[in-house]
């Protein structure tokens, strides 16, 4: 088993976020979660497009799986349209979400509050 490092690990989803983009990056996040000794893993989706159901799917698998081995779930998103999505499924409030990979850098150094 891997020790727990400090550092987050950080994932960065393709532009497209869809069914036929979906097989390899759940190949990478779980293994992120799974493999890394991260206790913080963040899936980037601020250079993501478009997310469809499938790849809403995969965040929330992800999260579970974190939550099971006592890490978390990131997610850097600022894109509206992504964004919209969370809120209309109702995973914004699901999903620690900030707008850039480094602000959950910055705030676990005592430096951001959000």
């Amino acid at each position: 088993m891997a020790t727990e490092t400090t550092s987050p690990m950080v994932v960065t989803a393709p532009a497209d976020l869809n069914i036929y983009e979906v097989p390899r990056f759940r190949r990478i996040l779980r293994g992120a979660v799974e493999e890394s000794g991260a206790g913080l893993v963040i899936a980037d989706l601020t250079g993501a497009e478009f997310i469809d159901a499938t790849g809403c799917g995969v965040l929330v698998a992800a999260q579970r799986l974190a939550e099971s081995r006592g890490k978390r779930l990131g997610v850097a998103c600022d894109r509206e349209p992504v964004l919209r999505l969370f809120r209309v499924l109702g995973l914004s409030t699901h999903f620690d979400i900030r707008g850039a990979a480094e602000a959950f850098t910055a705030a676990s150094k005592g430096e951001d509050q959000a």
